[in-house]
């Protein structure tokens, strides 16, 4: 569903309003504003109606008395087309004020009107309320915390979450036994992580609760507490 400019919007000269999403530096969403594309040379397409038009049919067309709630909002593609489809109520949020501004002038442009607001996905539960649709999209695999943020995201579904994320490595599907040994420690850890979609691995000793490496062990340290960690980088 393409974006349509409200008639009733008073119409800013072409040249006035590329300068002011000029102004706002370079945009990561491709928003049609009133003719003029914000990101024409995004290095992904037309992104992200791309990825849009995947995910649009499985949402109603009418979503009159809906409300959403869209996480990492950017420039406010998602939250605009959540609005033109009824949607009574729409809060965008990001933690990067030029994407806020560059939603802000989106929607003014376009006549829609959403609400944008600061705020981490970190602090999403003392927003008040439920949403019917919270989109979570692009952002998971950004996340130093992922989980602790998805829990406290699911206190705002009310309805539904349309959650998109991205898988990278090995397209492999590794057949896993039902149960396992206790006393079975299968291969090194280093052929573990040498199978394919990792790009290196590492062992390495460390006292409990700390990431600094320590010293190997002298044959009689054995009360000294210490552990094998194993990274594997992809």
């Amino acid at each position: 569903m393409a974006l349509q400019s409200v008639p009733s919007n008073p119409v800013t000269a072409d040249s006035a309003l590329a300068q002011q999403i000029s102004e706002l530096g370079e945009w990561f969403h491709n928003i049609d504003l009133q003719g003029i594309q914000t990101a024409p040379n995004h290095f992904l397409g037309d992104f992200p109606n791309i990825k849009w038009r995947h995910i649009s049919p499985a949402i109603p067309q009418d979503l009159s008395g809906a409300t959403v709630l869209d996480v990492g909002c950017n420039g406010g593609f998602y939250s605009l087309q959540m609005k033109q489809r009824g949607a009574s109520r729409v809060l965008g949020i990001d933690i990067c004020d030029r994407y806020l501004e560059q939603a802000r002038l989106a929607a003014r442009t376009l006549g829609l009107e959403i609400e944008l607001e600061k705020c981490s996905i970190y602090e999403v539960d003392r927003i008040a309320g439920q949403f019917d649709y919270v989109l979570f999209m692009g952002v998971f695999y950004h996340l130093r915390y992922p989980l602790y943020a998805l829990d406290k995201l699911v206190t705002k579904v009310a309805g539904r979450m349309v959650f998109q994320t991205m898988l990278r490595g090995s397209d492999e599907v590794k057949e896993w036994e039902p149960d396992y040994d206790f006393w079975r420690t299968g291969p090194p850890p280093r052929r573990c992580c040498a199978r394919p979609g990792w790009r290196s691995s590492r062992i390495r000793r460390t006292r409990p609760g700390s990431a600094a490496p320590m010293p190997a062990p002298a044959r009689d340290s054995t009360c000294t507490p210490w552990s094998w960690k194993v990274a594997c980088e992809s």
